[in-house]
């Protein structure tokens, strides 16, 4: 198969591939679209002039969503044992962060209310716009380098980004988030507005209606919300709200989503075009320090927790995010290595 035909198949079947996503040639300086959005209807926002160099640190979230039942440790395996590499040495480690964390599985009545995707939730950090853009110098070299997902698993997923500001645009809800036994139930869901709605009217009722309402419901700890650094993408926003488990989210938005005040365009809930995901407070994987691994609970101040025999503990890293609404989101931490046995049979 030709390099242009496997690039064609990557893009519409399986777009996890980052050196796809936000190539050059599919975008206009740092005011088009990423890959990702190549054949898919462009946001109704205006594009917005963007100096890379004066974005202030960024992340760029890969949502990835596995189709027509394909197993997560066969994405995981391609995963781990190439792109994050390949993508690592394309960019020359300029990433500040790279952790992908596994979704949680809903109920099929939740996930199809929420346009749930289900697989893995990546996060990439850079010190700005212009330090990504620099992977993409040698695009058409790079491209030729490029792992291939292997059959079964090349078509059987599919991803969209959105590059955000590492910190959020507004902040509706910081409750505190102290340590607790189990982990904390984070939803993150991209969005924009439907066609024809203007993004002026879009963003009036979810301010100042839609966020207020989501923000008074009980269990909320944590409601902030992004826009997007590149300009026009297909998803333009991001939300991220934290609970303390599922069934806190389950009272506050699945059960009562019927409650929320419709917009002036109607329609039933999210009244809005979006997709959703669903994970716990800390990744699983970390592609900087070459650990793939289950964090534990938080020990606590001071205290040491336990490790897999034979298995030494991670690295410790004190720098890992800067705060965040006034807590890290992830912090050193023993852990549990895992994937080992994986990537030794890939």
């Amino acid at each position: 198969m030709k390099i242009e035909s496997i690039t064609r198949a990557i893009l519409t079947g399986a777009g996890l591939v980052l050196l796809l996503m936000t190539a050059p040639a599919l975008r206009v300086q740092s005011q088009g679209n990423s890959a990702q959005s190549l054949g898919q209807t462009k946001s109704v926002e205006t594009a917005r002039k963007i100096d890379p160099e004066k974005t202030g640190p960024i992340r760029h979230y890969i949502m990835i969503d596995l189709l027509n039942g394909a197993d997560l440790l066969l994405l995981d395996r391609w995963y781990m044992t190439y792109h994050a590499r390949e993508t690592l040495a394309r960019t020359q480690n300029r990433q500040t962060k790279y952790t992908t964390s596994r979704t949680y599985t809903l109920p099929a009545e939740e996930a199809k209310a929420m346009s749930m995707w289900q697989g893995r939730m990546t996060e990439i950090g850079f010190a700005n716009l212009a330090e990504f853009d620099k992977g993409w110098v040698n695009i058409a070299e790079e491209r030729k380098k490029i792992t291939m997902p292997s059959p079964e698993l090349l078509g059987n997923f599919r991803s969209e980004t959105v590059t955000i500001p590492l910190k959020p645009d507004e902040i509706f809800v910081d409750n505190p988030t102290p340590d607790k036994a189990t982990p904390y139930f984070r939803w993150i869901f991209f969005y924009d507005y439907p066609t024809g709605v203007s993004p002026e009217a879009g963003e009036k009722w979810f301010h100042e209606v839609f966020a207020k309402e989501l923000a008074m419901r009980p269990g909320v700890r944590r409601f902030v919300t992004f826009r997007s650094v590149r300009g026009t993408q297909k998803w333009n926003r991001v939300a991220e709200l934290w609970f303390d488990s599922h069934n806190d989210w389950k009272k506050a938005v699945f059960d009562r989503r019927s409650e929320f005040t419709k917009p002036s365009w109607g329609g039933e809930f999210p009244f809005m075009k979006f997709q959703s995901t669903f994970i716990g407070e800390r990744p699983d994987v970390d592609f900087l320090t070459e650990k793939q691994a289950i964090p534990l609970a938080h020990p606590p101040d001071g205290a040491i927790g336990p490790v897999a025999p034979a298995l030494a503990p991670l690295k410790v890293r004190t720098s890992y995010d800067p705060p965040v609404l006034g807590r890290r989101i992830v912090q050193s931490q023993p852990v549990i290595v895992i994937y080992q046995i994986l990537l030794s049979r890939g």
